[in-house]
């Protein structure tokens, strides 16, 4: 039996997804087109009550303890890997890599008239490499993930880079007190999607070239688990039940031919996976399929909320809708 699903329009590249703490609304990236060239707003919110998608306002209000003093607020914001937390005073602390100017952007997301607003309160500039993800720590700092290391690039072709086996990047931390420090042991091919443990003790992280997710542990520095994906391992979110949630494109080369003739990221209706993976056990069992033909770009996210699974591209205008209480993939 097909699983029926619903397209959820109004977006322009629905790249990652976060759930907000009381469970109403999604928050969902865009990423331009242009890649760090703004063409739209950078943030979108769904109120699951009704499926109802529109942009998520931004205001500008620098706070103290939300980024690095020195750090202005942004021109512009092209957005990529979020990550939602509840800061230690209660307040709501949403996390967004911005590729205008490679940084993290720390936001405050407050209810307005029953959606969600956003409240830029600072931000932290990067300049090793290229960001893709971002979670929030416990002790009040945040660990990114490194997809391309400026110094390992150097002057190659940054497509010849990513497939040539080595590993071209890792973990970089971050906390007000000590800044930049590069997290050892954590190199991978393409560091991707980022969850972490509420001890936080544990990140969870993407390899997207090698199709693994990763489990690093930070007491121990190094990492512990490798879990061999049956895709392209891109975003990780994590469900309320403890599960992570992978998703991906399932034909890595074809991507690679697809994006080299059309001269950017690949446009085309890609078959893709998802599943979950269990961090106590690391067993990974499918959840959906994807067909080729379903979801401009494939998927980069999914996010299962009850019985729906919402997935997201880094491209096109939909953000798929996948009712999970029938049996079956996808055609």
């Amino acid at each position: 039996m097909i699983k029926p699903y619903t397209c959820l329009r109004g977006f322009t590249g629905p790249e990652d997804i976060a759930l907000t703490p009381d469970g109403t609304h999604l928050v969902v990236s865009e990423m331009p087109a242009g890649f760090v060239s703004p063409d739209g707003p950078a943030l979108m919110q769904v109120d699951l009550a009704n499926d109802r998608v529109s942009p998520m306002p931004i205001r500008f209000q620098p706070e103290p303890g939300w980024g690095d003093p020195a750090c202005g607020a942004p021109t512009g914001i092209a957005s990529h890997g979020l990550h939602i937390s509840q800061r230690p005073d209660g307040r709501t602390q949403l996390l967004v890599i911005n590729h205008a100017r490679e940084s993290v952007e720390a936001f405050e997301i407050v209810p307005s008239a029953g959606s969600y607003d956003a409240l830029w309160h600072g931000g932290v500039k990067f300049e090793g490499g290229l960001l893709n993800d971002v979670a929030a720590t416990p002790d009040g700092g945040f660990i990114a993930t490194v997809m391309l290391d400026n110094a390992l690039i150097g002057d190659q072709d940054p497509m010849a880079f990513m497939f040539s086996g080595a590993k071209t990047g890792y973990l970089a931390e971050w906390h007000p007190q000590s800044g930049w420090k590069r997290l050892p042991g954590s190199e991978a091919e393409l560091n991707n999607g980022i969850q972490i443990s509420n001890d936080g003790r544990y990140v969870w992280f993407a390899a997207w070239i090698s199709g693994e997710v990763l489990e690093y542990d930070r007491a121990a520095q190094r990492i512990t688990r490798v879990a061999k994906m049956p895709f392209q391992a891109d975003n990780l979110t994590l469900n309320r039940d403890g599960l992570l949630v992978v998703a991906g494109i399932d034909d890595l080369d074809y991507w690679r031919e697809c994006t080299e003739a059309e001269g950017k990221l690949c446009q085309e209706k890609l078959a893709f996976s998802v599943a979950t993976l269990d961090p106590a056990s690391f067993t990974v069992r499918p959840l959906f399929q994807g067909t080729s033909g379903l979801l401009q770009g494939g998927a980069s996210v999914a996010l299962a909320n009850g019985n729906a699974l919402y997935i997201g591209s880094y491209t096109g205008e939909c953000l798929l809708k996948v009712d999970l209480s029938e049996s079956g993939d996808a055609a």
